[in-house]
């Protein structure tokens, strides 16, 4: 199960992305409004000396603002400190610092993301799908779907807290409806599996295809294994097939080769050398040793 995958610190936000001309302008009005307590800019000085950008890189400035726009209250930044402190980038590594950390940070995101859908809308009822609809728009627009996912990912692996699935599911069903799609995919393991909810392959299913038709490609390969082994539907090379297509389309190498290896024994349809010669070159391309062999096999060069 993958996880920790989306940083912000990687994420430039729009507002940054300008010449070099405007961003000593862009420091100084930072710095000013950092300094009278505006939290969102203290979030960004952070970045801009983590990173290096508009400033001589400076990971303890950078954590210096980080803990500053934390203690004002902003999620990002207590999700970032959090990465801080899970990957050991500019402080010591603590695991049980950078839990606590992502727990703040999606506790508060959750928080924040209900007032601010009631203030902006003071007709809806609070079991009204509407404000659902909001709730998830507040937090996606924030980015704080990723701290509820990092505390889903801590209780299921036991990093920085003692496992427990139970936990893990909920957080996972909370940055799901967040909008987060690892999240989703997540959610379907424990449903597939059987950790921290009964297990139930049918839902597991349902919520990979969700993530399978928003593009994510982790969530086709589940569905094209499943589809290849029987696990929880009917067998079908068909599916199987579409699915490894669907992921090697998207640039998934091992797709590439599964495939290959359909056209070439016609599993899902019609033998067919020239595609599994086709696709095998492309995952040779990006150094599947499987898809050498085969070419070697079948006479070909790389």
């Amino acid at each position: 199960m993958s996880s920790f995958n989306n940083s912000d610190a990687t994420n430039v936000p729009s507002d940054r992305r300008q010449d070099d001309d405007g961003l000593a302008e862009t420091i100084d009005a930072l710095h000013t409004m950092a300094e009278v307590g505006v939290p969102e800019a203290m979030f960004n000085l952070g970045w801009h000396y983590e990173n290096g950008v508009g400033v001589e890189r400076n990971f303890a400035e950078a954590i210096q603002w980080y803990r500053q726009a934390t203690e004002a209250g902003n999620p990002r930044a207590t999700n970032r400190l959090g990465d801080c402190y899970y990957f050991g980038e500019g402080v010591e590594r603590n695991f049980d610092e950078a839990f606590k950390l992502y727990l703040d940070a999606a506790t508060s995101a959750c928080c924040l993301g209900v007032r601010n859908a009631f203030e902006e809308n003071d007709d809806l009822e609070p079991s009204s799908e509407e404000i659902i609809e909001r709730w998830r728009q507040e937090i996606a627009f924030g980015g704080y779907s990723t701290a509820m996912f990092k505390v889903a990912a801590c209780y299921f692996e036991g990093v920085g807290v003692e496992r427990n699935y139970v936990e893990a599911a909920n957080w996972f069903r909370r940055a799901s409806l967040a909008g987060d799609h690892d999240a989703t995919i997540n959610l379907g393991v424990c449903y597939f599996e059987g950790k921290g909810v009964e297990q139930d392959k049918k839902t597991a299913i349902e919520l990979w295809r969700r993530a399978a038709e928003a593009g994510v490609t982790r969530a086709m390969l589940n569905l094209a294994k499943i589809y290849c082994d029987g696990d929880g539907v009917a067998a079908s090379w068909e599916e199987a097939v579409h699915w490894w297509r669907r992921a090697a389309e998207a640039g998934e190498s091992m797709a590439m080769y599964n495939l290959g290896v359909c056209y070439g024994n016609g599993l899902g349809g019609e033998q067919n050398l020239e595609e599994a010669i086709r696709w095998y070159r492309r995952a040779a391309a990006e150094d599947v040793e499987e898809a050498k062999a085969a070419l070697e096999r079948l006479g070909e060069k790389l």
